[in-house]
């Protein structure tokens, strides 16, 4: 009997994503931005470091690069949760503040 996979719904939202089409950003209660698509679907989010110091943002895929665990240092990888995984990369534009 095999066991059915579920991959979770971020998996599923950045299969349906292209370049060039857009995204938003939205604050979460980390002090970090979630990485939606149009219709609000999380398929990413900024490491704690990042700052988006930018008015009248506009955002877009600009690819998604796939990631393997055994691409990562020793040190990483107890960190992976799965072999592979998708990091969807955004074009931001806006205007300094």
């Amino acid at each position: 009997m095999q066991v059915a996979r579920v991959e979770p719904p971020i998996h599923a939202a950045i299969a349906e994503i292209n370049p060039s089409d857009a995204l938003q950003f939205r604050s979460d209660l980390q002090n970090r931005y979630l990485i939606c698509t149009a219709s609000g679907e999380i398929i990413g989010r900024t490491s704690a470091s990042f700052q988006l110091a930018l008015d009248d943002i506009t955002a877009s895929v600009a690819g998604i690069v796939v990631r393997f665990s055994s691409d990562m240092n020793q040190q990483s990888l107890g960190k992976a949760l799965c072999r592979r995984w998708e990091v969807v990369v955004p074009r931001v534009k806006g205007r300094r503040q």
